[in-house]
């Protein structure tokens, strides 16, 4: 009898087994971007980053965060350019953000979007739309990806 009650048991223990879900990594990963640390005022400043590589990810994240030398409430555009195999880069159609300037206060600027097949970013430009001589400065940039989680 003994020896049954150990065999069921093993065969228990077994089957249980078989419903363990792997274990994964989170792979979550905050990658800052060198740009540039000033934009004169009516200035478009072209960057041209370093490639971000984003093969494995559809959706990332971004964190802007930049200050004005003084007070203004203009708008600034970060334009990115895209590619889809690290060499070559589509001249339009990057995504793009507008962000208002708060006086000289620093502003974080938070979101996330979706690349779809796209392989690789850069920071295209940065512009400042100030037309009072008011410069963009202290200038952050850092990219989040995360895989996509199904279930």
């Amino acid at each position: 009898m003994k020896p049954k009650f150990i065999a069921i048991i093993g065969l228990v223990l077994l089957a249980l087994c078989a419903f363990v879900v792997p274990v994964q990594a989170q792979q979550y990963a905050v990658t800052s971007v060198t740009i540039t640390n000033h934009v004169p005022a009516a200035t478009t400043d072209g960057i041209d980053s370093a490639a971000i590589a984003l093969t494995r990810y559809e959706d990332i994240g971004i964190w802007w965060s930049f200050k004005m030398s003084a007070a203004a409430t203009d708008n600034m555009t970060l334009t990115f350019k895209k590619s889809i195999d690290g060499t070559t880069y589509a001249t339009t159609g990057g995504p793009s953000f507008v962000v208002a300037a708060t006086g000289a206060t620093t502003v974080n600027f938070v979101t996330n979007f979706t690349l779809g097949p796209v392989g690789y970013l850069k920071v295209d430009s940065i512009q400042n739309a100030n037309g009072a001589a008011v410069a963009l400065t202290n200038l952050y940039l850092k990219i989040v990806t995360k895989p996509r989680r199904n279930g």
